[in-house]
């Protein structure tokens, strides 16, 4: 009997959020900042995906121009199909895997564009029909790129699997081949000697 070790790439990752931070405007503004995290809360997509993969979460608002507002969401997530060295490369690179939303608002006053910015990217947070489901559309996305990659890392774990199994049985069969020759050899100078 042999036993073959290899990874089941197959295998769920149970992950969390490892950090939430709000930025730029959030941080003079938190309640809006809070307004976001239990609005993301209530997407039942977003606390899925977030239970299979680890990831840090930034909730950003910045001032562009004399009052207008862009507010986002920036999902970073442990790609669990790629390998170290792959996530090694993306981040020098500063090319991480990440889902980004965007919000904007422009009003007169900065508070005013902020809360038209934030609301505008609630909308996108929430799922239809609360929302656009812009960041289920998102999720679901990420999560198919990383399924299609696993799925061909399976297929090609088991085309090597298969090679090693037909080799083996190649070497059984030979084997076996190599001791019914030696018995025929065996049985043959047990039949002609004088006993």
């Amino acid at each position: 009997m042999q036993i073959n070790s290899y990874n089941n790439y197959n295998t769920p990752a149970f992950g969390s959020i490892k950090s939430i931070k709000c930025e730029g405007l959030y941080k003079k503004y938190p309640k809006m900042g809070r307004e976001l995290i239990d609005t993301l809360q209530k997407n039942q997509t977003a606390m899925d995906f977030f239970k299979k993969y680890d990831v840090d979460i930034v909730f950003h608002a910045f001032k562009q121009g004399t009052a207008m507002v862009e507010s986002s969401i920036n999902i970073f997530y442990d790609n669990i199909a790629k390998s170290k060295f792959q996530k090694l490369l993306n981040a020098l690179n500063g090319s991480e895997d990440n889902i980004q939303i965007h919000g904007f608002g422009n009003d007169y006053e900065i508070s005013k564009s902020l809360k038209a910015s934030s609301d505008n990217l609630k909308k996108a947070i929430l799922p239809e029909p609360e929302g656009n489901g812009a960041l289920v559309s998102h999720i679901k996305m990420a999560e198919e790129g990383i399924q299609k990659i696993l799925d061909q890392k399976a297929e090609k774990l088991n085309k090597k699997q298969a090679k090693i199994n037909m080799k083996n049985a190649a070497e059984q069969k030979q084997n076996l081949e190599k001791k019914l020759l030696n018995d025929s050899i065996q049985n043959l100078i047990d039949n002609t000697s004088n006993k």
